[in-house]
């Protein structure tokens, strides 16, 4: 499959494709930074990089994305605060049955704060959650 620049660009190619598979693409929080910020992703986004990012998602949602993902626990989106997801998040909520996931900031030491921010992004931005890869990694040193 080639590199692909949107949402409709994809699902044609699959549908050409024929895949014997069933498939829900979701839009990653680290993309939608990247394609927004650049090599800059130590840091928040700014109001305006956050807007850019929520109009990138409810295009990508339009053409048939069923949701967003995120990897907080990862370089290129830790540095992301909450009301960045949140904002995001809450594009969610005007697409039918959209969801967002995440790989939570914290499986170890943190991993009760690192449940509660998710539980209260998806309540915040009144869609529901799926937590990926829910699991705690290990005792406290």
């Amino acid at each position: 499959m080639r590199r692909c620049d949107s949402v409709d660009v994809y699902t044609r190619q699959l549908a050409e494709a024929s895949p014997a598979v069933n498939v829900g693409l979701l839009v990653g929080h680290t993309t939608l930074r990247a394609n927004t910020m650049g090599a800059d992703l130590g840091r928040a986004a700014t109001g305006e990089e956050t807007a850019q990012m929520a109009a990138m998602l409810d295009a990508a949602l339009a053409e048939g994305a069923i949701g967003m993902s995120s990897g907080l626990a990862y370089p290129p989106a830790h540095e992301a605060p909450m009301d960045e997801v949140v904002t995001l998040a809450r594009v969610l909520a005007g697409h039918r049955d959209a969801i967002y996931t995440t790989h939570m900031r914290d499986e170890s030491d943190h991993v009760l704060a690192a449940v509660r921010e998710t539980l209260d992004t998806g309540a915040a931005a009144g869609v529901p959650v799926v937590i990926s890869h829910h699991k705690c990694s290990g005792k406290a040193s």
